[in-house]
């Protein structure tokens, strides 16, 4: 009777941590929709002012300030790569799943890691380039 009762305690604990793990990855998500929401509202309004470039109209002006919006949003998906790098990195470490689950847990760990590598440089390039890049800064003609 013990037996079974200290089985069930291992598989409500584990149950437990596997519902915590999906809680945060869910909020990882929100962070990424979140940061694909801000990029976008960021590029319409960079597009919008290259249009009031070319028609040489000032709508842009109606729109809300972006200054801030590619950085948030940079630092939101940066954050949410880190968490899914970290449970890709717990999925490999873990010795008790079989041959073919450690290959695709090791896949999901290169490609998570690529991923925080790549919102990394992108984070690191917007701010050494803080500026929106629209090309408003040069004067061209067309």
């Amino acid at each position: 009777m013990s037996n079974t009762a200290s089985s069930g305690s291992k598989n409500n604990t584990k149950l437990k941590e596997q519902v915590s793990i999906i809680n945060i990855s869910l909020i990882a998500t929100f962070f990424i929709i979140l940061s694909i929401i801000l990029s976008s509202i960021a590029l319409n309004k960079s597009r919008v002012q290259m249009l009031d470039k070319i028609n040489g109209t000032s709508s842009a002006k109606k729109l809300p300030e972006t200054a801030g919006f590619q950085n948030t949003a940079n630092i939101l998906a940066l954050g949410a790569s880190l968490v899914f790098f970290y449970f890709s990195w717990q999925g490999m470490m873990d010795k008790s799943v079989r041959i073919n689950q450690q290959k695709v847990n090791y896949n999901n760990f290169l490609a998570s890691g690529l991923v925080v590598l790549a919102t990394f440089i992108r984070y690191v390039t917007l701010v050494q380039n803080p500026g929106p890049v629209t090309g408003l800064e040069e004067e061209e003609t067309f």
